[in-house]
């Protein structure tokens, strides 16, 4: 949109306008001159999805910029209860890990098979398994099956349909989703989402805006970025019971209620935009 808002600028346009930011590059580009703060701060408002954001585009001299997190509807929660009381309990069977997302390197899926070798030769293959869900980046397609190939515990499931109930209950089966992403236009992950309402607490970097919206110890694992030592350590604590993971998930859904579209999108917001 940046050349259509140069355009606005130049002919001087005055219909209102919002210019809705996705993803997290934002406040970098205008910092490093990519793009002109003035042709930014020209439209109405510009919202973004982090406070980081805030602070990088009113450090620049961008005016009326303001922070709103991802959202979606939520309809429905998956009853996780029985996940929770297994939890309660000593787990005899195999930890189960997700990975949804964008299959690629820059998202850790190279760094989760790393740790994968790592967990399986120290003795702890039969202890858990991982399955990964989502749109396998082509330049990576061949070099992920080959990888995956000699790993029993690990698996490619397709894709996960997440616009129905049956898409959550089997998102919700699992204990814990593996994010160690340091894709560089990681801004408010809408898997974020998706995980709140399943109840799936996250092992996931210390990277770009995700601290703003994971809380460690309560809904998240947090590891330094790029470190496959530190996410095998993480895996393998989890394995081996170290945290309550049934009360990080009773967290993560309870925190899910915060991003549904009614809680972000209210009348007071449209009334701030003077769209009501």
């Amino acid at each position: 949109v940046y050349p259509m808002m140069k355009l606005m600028k130049k002919v001087k346009w005055k219909q209102p306008t919002i210019h809705w930011v996705i993803g997290g590059t934002l406040g970098e580009k205008v910092k490093n001159g990519i793009f002109d703060k003035d042709i930014i701060g020209y439209m109405d408002w510009t919202i973004v999805e982090s406070n980081l954001m805030v602070q990088q585009l009113t450090d620049c001299g961008v005016k009326n910029v303001f922070q709103l997190p991802n959202f979606k509807p939520i309809t429905y929660y998956p009853n996780i209860k029985e996940r929770i009381n297994e939890w309660k309990k000593e787990i005899t069977r195999p930890l189960r890990f997700v990975f949804l997302s964008r299959i690629m390197k820059e998202k850790g899926c190279d760094d989760i098979i790393e740790a994968v070798r790592r967990l399986n030769a120290t003795g702890f293959k039969d202890k858990y398994t991982i399955d990964f869900y989502g749109k396998i980046a082509e330049t990576y397609k061949t070099d992920f099956f080959q990888k995956l190939d000699p790993l029993q515990n690990v698996n490619y499931r397709g894709f996960l349909n997440l616009q129905n109930e049956k898409g959550y209950d089997k998102l919700s089966q699992y204990d814990l989703m593996l994010f160690p992403t340091y894709w560089k236009g990681e801004g408010f992950a809408g898997v974020f989402i998706d995980v709140f309402i399943s109840g799936v607490p996250m092992i996931v970097t210390d990277w770009a805006h995700n601290k703003q919206f994971m809380s460690d110890g309560e809904t998240a694992l947090f590891i330094p970025v790029h470190n496959v030592p530190a996410l095998y350590d993480k895996m393998k604590k989890c394995i081996e019971g170290c945290y309550d993971i049934g009360k990080m998930a009773l967290k993560c859904q309870q925190n899910a209620e915060t991003y549904d579209v009614n809680k972000v999108i209210t009348k007071e917001l449209l009334k701030k935009l003077n769209l009501v």
